[in-house]
């Protein structure tokens, strides 16, 4: 399909306008139509955001609130909970890295100062 919208001038306005139909031309299968399919013109600039599922009551599920629970990640590492799988790292006790790891302050790399 990419390939003949490349050099189908009609077939490309086609996978443009209406990408259902243009699907079923090259395939002979039908996508059922609440099933989103983004097509984006590859000229100019693009940016596509996706929206989480809504979620009215703004609470998080069990799930969300185990992955955002405790911790601080850094570069891949876990430094928080600690496991079998990511390190636990005692931070140095400083005004400056407690303000950090709550969030207190934004910007800028979190160091912990080697143990000599």
């Amino acid at each position: 399909m990419v390939h003949k919208a490349t050099s189908d001038t009609a077939f490309r306005e086609q996978v443009l306008k209406d990408i259902h139909t243009a699907v079923k031309e090259v395939s002979g299968r039908e996508v059922p139509q609440d099933f989103k399919i983004n097509v984006v013109d590859g000229t100019g600039y693009h940016l596509t955001v996706v929206l989480p599922a809504f979620n009215p009551s703004g609470e998080l599920s069990d799930q969300e609130l185990e992955e955002v629970a405790g911790g601080v990640v850094i570069g891949g590492v876990d430094y928080g909970k600690g496991s079998a799988t990511s390190p636990k790292f005692d931070w140095p006790r400083t005004p400056e890295n407690e303000s950090m790891l709550n969030g207190q302050q934004s910007g800028g790399t979190i160091r912990p100062k080697p143990t000599i």
